[in-house]
């Protein structure tokens, strides 16, 4: 029995040293789990880490991408031939863009209580009016010049700056701006536009919570935006000052060649009144000892058949005597034309006072110019005048109106290469009307747009000023009349004329009128 209890006391012995490498072994490796597991943890807790700095990484990369991307965008804008206007919402585009599509307003003044709103369409990217009236912003100023510590720091904005400042909405504002205003930050932003005039941008924040990048960003694109604005303003300038510049030259240059072209005007008109003064005398006398000589062959008629009866019959005697009648009066008939052509030519040199004017028939002014221009047409064209008898009287100039008429009859008259028709009519129907109409080559669309134009001609170098049209329209003009052409290559052209009536007219035109129309002219 002894040896039994030994034999199970060695066993129990063996089996408690078994439990306890068991225990120890058991311990150790829970001893090495836990060291395990906290390896894990670390390991977790270093990718999880790593992990988190990625996406921090590639959202400041992705917002970064973004800043990036308006300012290159507002680069683009700015580099473009686009107007203020356009740079100025491309400008508040982008911002907007920048600040996840916050509200952008904008405010035009010159007088901070009259300041006109504008409000960024996030749709369409269009200014629109959210208000009809004028709002006052001072209190928005003043906001903002707090945190610039002046007004006149905000206010004297220099080119090139930046003034990007945060306020928060209060009371203090008006009440117009709170509806506007639907966050408790704004971000302001102010430029000098033009000399006199002013914009204050205006962003309605979701947040302020902005990285440093993105000020910085704001701060960047306002200053390229300002100076690229300044810039677009000088080059408008500029080129505004250029287009008045070439204004002012083509007008020096016509001005200068409507001089000569009256000087010439009063050359000729000087040597058609002498022409017609030296020939009026000789026809004077020579019509006058026509009459004379018509008297004495009644005389000598008379004469001859009281001695007929004792005269032998001679054919030769009898048809000198029918003839010589015809001779003398036909002569007459000459003199009397002659007399015409110089009366029409003291008609257009005469010089008119342009100050005043009187009642002129339309009807007597065509009739002397196609007077005058009668021996250079009647080789070449076949004249039609319809003429209406009753036609009323106008108020006008006769020299200038004849100038007119005698224009448009030898454009006609150019205008035909061979032989051809020439129409001269006139009517009245609610106006005092006149046609001048020919069958020659014609106008093409081009040249009826620029007909009027100072110095535009279709005639080859030398024969032509291009000044005819152009100051018959100023003289039509100047007696509130109207001209308008239809033309038709190969068919011909037709000038159709509208005048107002005497009664209808002023009785008289101030002398500023007529610096007008040679101006015009």
């Amino acid at each position: 029995m002894p040896n039994e209890s030994d034999h199970s006391a060695a066993k129990l012995a063996q089996l408690n040293k078994q439990v306890s490498l068991l225990e120890k072994a058991l311990k150790d490796e829970r001893s090495a789990k836990k060291a395990l597991e906290a390896k894990l943890d670390n390991v977790d807790q270093h990718r999880y880490d790593s992990y988190r700095e990625l996406i921090s990484a590639l959202e400041q990369a992705n917002n970064r991408q973004v800043q990036l991307k308006v300012l290159s965008n507002l680069a683009n804008h700015h580099a473009s031939s686009g107007s203020t206007a356009e740079m100025l919402v491309n400008f508040l585009k982008e911002i907007s863009l920048l600040l996840e599509g916050a509200t952008v307003l904008l405010f035009d003044y010159k007088n901070p209580k009259r300041a006109i709103a504008y409000l960024l369409e996030k749709d369409s990217n269009k200014l629109v009016k959210p208000y009809s009236n004028r709002i006052d912003i001072t209190a928005l100023l003043n906001q903002a010049a707090n945190s610039l510590q002046t007004t006149e720091e905000l206010e004297s904005t220099e080119a090139g700056s930046s003034h990007w400042q945060r306020i928060a909405e209060n009371s203090s504002l008006e009440p117009s701006l709170h509806d506007l205003f639907h966050h408790e930050n704004q971000l302001v932003f102010s430029y000098q536009r033009l000399k006199q005039r002013k914009n204050l941008v205006v962003i309605d924040l979701p947040h302020y919570c902005y990285s440093k990048e993105v000020k910085q960003t704001l701060d960047t694109a306002g200053q390229q935006f300002v100076s690229a604005i300044q810039k677009r303003a000088t080059e408008e300038k500029l080129a505004k000052n250029y287009q008045r510049l070439q204004r002012a030259v083509h007008k020096l240059s016509s001005v200068q060649h409507q001089l000569i072209h009256s000087e010439k005007m009063a050359s000729i008109g000087q040597l058609a009144a002498g022409i017609a003064h030296e020939i009026n005398n000789p026809i004077g006398y020579v019509k006058s000892n026509l009459s004379v000589l018509s008297d004495y062959i009644t005389l000598f008629k008379k004469a001859i058949n009281e001695a007929r009866p004792h005269i032998a019959v001679d054919d030769e005697l009898d048809f000198a005597e029918q003839d010589v009648a015809e001779l003398i009066s036909s002569c007459l008939d000459g003199v009397d034309r002659v007399a015409e052509i110089v009366s029409s030519l003291n008609s257009f040199a005469r010089k008119e006072d342009s100050t005043k004017i009187a009642k002129v028939s339309l009807n007597q002014v065509l009739q002397e110019s196609i007077k005058i221009t009668w021996n250079n047409i009647k080789h070449t064209c076949e004249m039609v005048v319809e003429l209406d008898e009753n036609l009323p009287e106008i108020m006008g100039h006769k020299g200038e109106l004849q100038q007119v008429f005698i224009n448009l009859i030898v454009n006609a008259l150019h205008a035909i290469e061979d032989s051809g028709k020439i129409t001269v009519r006139s009517w009245f129907q609610d106006t005092v009307n006149v046609s001048v109409t020919d069958n020659g080559c014609g106008m093409d669309k081009t040249t009826q747009k620029k007909l009027f134009e100072p110095f535009y001609t279709t005639k080859p170098e030398g024969k032509g000023t291009g000044l005819g049209l152009s100051v018959s329209y100023a003289i039509i003009e100047h007696h509130r009349g109207k001209i308008t052409v239809q033309s038709e290559i190969g068919k011909g052209t037709r000038f159709e004329l509208k005048f107002p009536i005497a009664e209808h007219q002023s009785a008289q035109m101030t002398v500023h009128e007529n610096k007008d129309l040679m101006a015009n002219s």
